[in-house]
């Protein structure tokens, strides 16, 4: 059999198989993106599959694979057939003792290993250079061209615009390489792997989403297994908290298929988890009235949809009370009671931004600067105190005009925004809110420890220095809601501004 062995016309015949097409299509997929380390693992990864394969098979088969198994050409061809019976749910063993000509080829191979082992090596050398021959042909034209700008018809990565047409061919290795990857992800989900899950998911959609189709037969069977990555990879990303990583791969599913409401769920709840309540129960309802909603996330959305609405009629039975009585609510203030004492002094970003920002103007040094201190002002005058409960009729019980002019009091409301709204204060509230569960009564406690410190210097700043912080905020918030129901109409400007400070405190949970 050696001797009427040619190695040329055996390989002919060897690549016209179509099996030994399909992993060709898939090696020189893989050789274009992999680096030697990546080959090396992938390798060491498929050699697994392989022994565990061959050992359900007879001894005299696992003979005839013991030795080329080792050849890249053998390998190949052996690890794709061994999806191919999986994909199909058929055992490897079968396939060889039911295909007698799959088994005659990799026999007259074995039998070339022990008379004439060249040969063999030969046909490897022939393999590798079948699967490396496009990648050189694209770093030659690359060569080529290098001075020049590349054609409008060629697309090179990380250049082009759009993505790249590839043949049924190129497809099929394509689609090959992303099959595996979602069956090694969905093990990882299943064994609770969920960071190596997301892996696998991500990689995935980085194979897939930079091609498409010659024809809309073959987009579509790629739109298909990309539509499944990326709610795969959505789904991964929520059970390792990624909410925004889960957000972005549920928008990506949508642009495919608007109607996937799988998709659209798992960005609500994604939603949900950052506080972005509002888009989250959008989202919640569209999926409850869509008749291509399924029934499980129908069910799931009717329940994060009731957690939505549970916590803002709690908020709303409250919200009144807390703006019209602000001084009872204490929201620019701290405490009196020991069990609410100011945490601490502020961070030191905030009192270097607030000292640049806001530097003390000279009006407020004035003797006419002066401010109430609980029942009496710096100069002896009698104010009366603010009731605690009565809403907005109370609040006004002394109408003399306040410490502040209309302009000062909405400049001051300007710069307590603008303290507010910073980047660094803004992840601070966030903060907040997520550890308060968004719940109100629980946010609004945990800001009395916090804005007093901030909003500090600010008060100073226009006059309110008083040595306690109390005196200081009644006096700063009887300037406020003078200006803001005065004449039983007030003044609008400074209505939309404190409204303003509110939703920046409040977030989500303010309506």
């Amino acid at each position: 059999m050696a001797e009427d062995f040619d190695v040329d016309t055996f390989f002919d015949s060897y690549l016209g198989r179509e099996d030994v097409q399909r992993a060709l299509k898939v090696e020189q997929a893989l050789a274009h993106h992999e680096d030697t380390e990546q080959r090396q693992q992938r390798q060491l990864d498929e050699k697994a599959v392989l022994r565990e394969s061959l050992r359900e098979c007879e001894g005299d088969v696992r003979e005839i694979f013991r030795e080329i198994a080792k050849t890249g050409f053998v390998h190949s061809v052996l690890y794709h057939a061994i999806l191919d019976c999986k994909q199909h749910g058929i055992p490897f063993s079968g396939k060889v003792e039911d295909d007698d000509d799959f088994l005659a080829l990799f026999a007259k191979i074995a039998d070339q290993q022990q008379t004439k082992p060249e040969n063999v090596s030969f046909l490897d050398t022939l393999w590798t250079d079948e699967v490396l021959q496009p990648r050189r042909q694209y770093e030659e034209e690359q060569t080529k061209h290098m001075d020049h700008p590349p054609p409008r018809e060629e697309w090179v990565p990380g250049l082009s615009k759009g993505k790249r047409k590839l043949d049924a061919g190129e497809i099929r290795g394509h689609l090959e390489l992303a099959e595996r990857m979602r069956q090694d992800g969905n093990k990882a989900f299943r064994e609770a792997d969920y960071e190596m899950a997301l892996t696998r998911f991500t990689q995935g959609v980085n194979t897939l989403n930079w091609i498409e189709g010659l024809n809309p037969g073959d987009t579509q069977l790629l739109n298909d297994l990309f539509l499944l990555h990326l709610k795969n990879q959505a789904q991964a990303a929520l059970m390792c908290d990624h909410w925004n990583e889960a957000i972005d791969a549920s928008k990506k599913a949508q642009q495919i298929d608007p109607d996937d409401m799988k998709a659209k769920y798992r960005k609500a709840f994604a939603l949900h988890m950052l506080g972005r309540v509002k888009e989250a129960a959008e989202d919640y309802k569209e999926i409850i009235h869509s008749p291509y909603a399924d029934r499980t996330s129908i069910i799931a959305s009717r329940k994060g949809l009731v957690d939505i609405m549970a916590t803002y009629e709690k908020n709303k039975r409250d919200m009144t009370e807390i703006i019209d009585q602000s001084v009872d609510k204490k929201l620019f203030s701290e405490s009196r009671e020991e069990s609410e004492a100011p945490s601490g002094p502020p961070e030191d970003w905030e009192s270097e931004y607030i000292k640049r920002r806001f530097p003390r103007p000279q009006w407020a040094d004035s003797d006419s600067a002066t401010l109430s201190t609980g029942s009496f002002t710096d100069a002896g005058e009698t104010i009366p105190s603010l009731p605690k409960k009565g809403g907005k009729k109370g609040l006004l019980q002394d109408v003399s005009p306040p410490k502040l002019d209309r302009e000062q009091c909405l400049e001051m409301l300007q710069e307590l925004s603008d303290i507010y709204q910073s980047e660094e204060f803004e992840r601070r509230l966030r903060s907040i809110r997520s550890e308060a569960d968004f719940e109100e009564h629980r946010i609004l406690k945990r800001l009395k420890k916090v804005l007093p410190e901030v909003q500090k210097p600010v008060l100073e700043k226009f006059g309110f220095n008083h040595e306690n912080p109390e005196v200081n905020r009644r006096a700063m918030e009887r300037c406020v809601s003078y200006w803001r129901v005065r004449d039983g109409v007030g003044d609008p400007e400074i209505q939309t501004a404190s409204k303003g400070i509110m939703e920046t405190i409040m977030g989500d949970c303010w309506e």
